[in-house]
């Protein structure tokens, strides 16, 4: 499969060129060969009773073809060395899945044959919580909904949705711990609806392709409010 699109590195050199504060990823750039580009993500999503996070590095090589049958491990102090699978034969996309979720650096390394890239690491987001609306809280339908979080570290960008509204992707919206969600897009839900904030920020690492990087970000999620 041959890279076709820009839009992840798009993305994430946005978020590159808006990180700041002590939740900035940036870490040692790694090492390696420069023979291949990479774009990875690490995403922590909460779930009933936890969080699990989720692994995905995707590779190219110079010529933009995708790298097939490497060897891509993440690593962090408080989880075992955790080893991606290859999603398909050839696709050159790995991917895999913890049971929970742990702030602090990652290491990325990649070896195919004699190409590598060695300790490039990011640094996971500290878990946000979502102070604004509370579970179980009734807020008044079709009037601004102002969401409050923490965020002793800011990050690079947020995104917040509802089940009937969802920031632009293409808005860079600040993680200054609160938003709010014009009246126009807050209507009626007496029993469901649910708040989701998620934190982004995103590292360039060393050792590869100009426009290698990675992508860090952390959801949280409040339910249930009443909006009537």
């Amino acid at each position: 499969m041959k890279k076709t699109s820009l839009s992840l590195l798009a993305w994430v050199a946005i978020l590159a060129s808006a990180c700041g504060g002590s939740d900035d990823p940036t870490g040692p750039s790694g090492t390696g060969t420069q023979t291949m580009l990479v774009e990875a993500s690490i995403e922590g999503v909460d779930q009933e009773g936890g969080f699990t996070t989720r692994f995905e590095v995707s590779l190219f090589d110079a010529e933009g073809e995708a790298i097939p049958e490497a060897v891509v491990t993440f690593a962090h102090a408080a989880l075992d060395t955790v080893e991606l699978e290859e999603q398909g034969a050839g696709s050159g996309v790995y991917a895999a899945t913890a049971a929970t979720y742990e702030p602090g650096d990652y290491t990325l390394d990649v070896v195919w044959g004699d190409e590598r890239i060695e300790g490039a690491v990011v640094r996971g987001l500290e878990i946000h919580t979502i102070e604004s609306p509370e579970a179980g809280a009734t807020v008044p339908e079709a009037e601004p909904l102002t969401v409050t979080w923490t965020n002793a570290s800011p990050s690079a960008m947020v995104r917040v949705e509802t089940h009937d509204f969802a920031t632009d992707p293409d808005e860079e919206i600040a993680d200054t711990g609160s938003y709010t969600i014009p009246g126009e897009a807050n209507p009626r839900r007496p029993q469901n609806q649910r708040i989701r904030v998620t934190r982004y920020a995103a590292v360039d690492i060393g050792g590869g392709l100009p426009g290698s990087t990675v992508q860090v970000s952390i959801r949280n999620t409040v339910s249930p409010i009443s909006v009537r």
